[in-house]
């Protein structure tokens, strides 16, 4: 925290990672957008430790308005 100031200095905005993938693209089986409550992240965590093997992914992000987009991929 500066003392002049009275508050921490900013970082410098940063660019948007840019991700490159050496693999096949992942199959999308369905995607919605839900509003949902509680251990969500576990959830998800849960459905992909028991069927990774049998070649799915779920993959979950927050939506602006605080619902959850949720995707099932074939892997």
């Amino acid at each position: 925290m500066t003392e002049k100031e009275g508050r921490a200095p900013q970082e410098p905005a940063r660019s948007p990672a840019k991700i490159r993938a050496d693999h096949e693209p992942l199959q999308v089986l369905a995607s919605d957008t839900l509003a949902l409550q509680g251990d969500v992240q576990r959830l998800v965590t849960f459905l992909n430790r028991s069927l990774k093997d049998d070649g799915y992914i779920f993959g979950l992000r927050l939506a602006e308005d605080g619902r959850y987009f949720l995707t099932i991929y074939k892997a």
